[in-house]
């Protein structure tokens, strides 16, 4: 596994910008075992299949890392590469109706966009509190805040999401959303 950091390496209290307690467990019970080679701080510029049939991946060092010395620049593997680059949020052709302040979606309390009403949004670029929403632990207890919303709007019974406030997949109160310390 190849990064350009070493996003193995840190720790902070928002696990949507850094690896989960629970994927830095799996990650570092196989990392740099027969099952797993990690190294940081390595760009891939070019994967090609040589004439035994294994993958050649070329790399370089990122500003700031060196590679070690004791490899070489180019990883031999039997294997397809998985190319796993991450994502940039996007709101795509509904970027215009969620205005943003200072790089962050501004949303109402029920993260509707505060200038189209009836406009939700979900996933990465909901932010509540200076707290970006990650998938596993924040944004799909988001969906029943929504669903509420909405049915309460068309006059459907809502209490079929008594389930999610039962099973604490329901995030209305954002207190334990904090900065400096998610509780999620």
């Amino acid at each position: 596994m190849l990064d350009r950091g070493e996003p193995w390496a840190t720790r902070g209290p928002d696990p949507s910008e850094v690896l989960s307690p629970y994927t830095i467990e799996r990650l570092e019970s196989v990392a740099d075992s027969d099952r797993l080679l990690v190294d940081g701080g390595a760009i891939v510029e070019e994967v090609r299949r040589d004439d035994d049939g294994c993958f050649e991946v070329r790399a370089r060092a990122a500003d700031g890392y060196e590679l070690p010395e004791d490899e070489s620049s180019t990883y031999t593997v039997p294997t397809r590469p998985i190319l796993a680059t991450g994502f940039e949020p996007t709101l795509g052709p509904a970027a215009d109706c969620f205005p943003r302040e200072k790089g962050i979606v501004q949303l109402t309390d029920r993260d509707e966009s505060p200038t189209t009403p009836g406009l939700f949004l979900a996933g990465p670029d909901v932010t509540h509190n200076g707290v970006k929403f990650c998938f596993i632990y924040k944004f799909r207890a988001r969906f029943p805040i929504t669903a509420e919303t909405i049915g309460r709007r068309l006059g459907v019974e809502t209490d079929p999401l008594d389930v999610y406030r039962e099973q604490n997949m329901y995030l209305g109160d954002l207190s334990c959303c904090e900065p400096e310390m998610c509780d999620c």
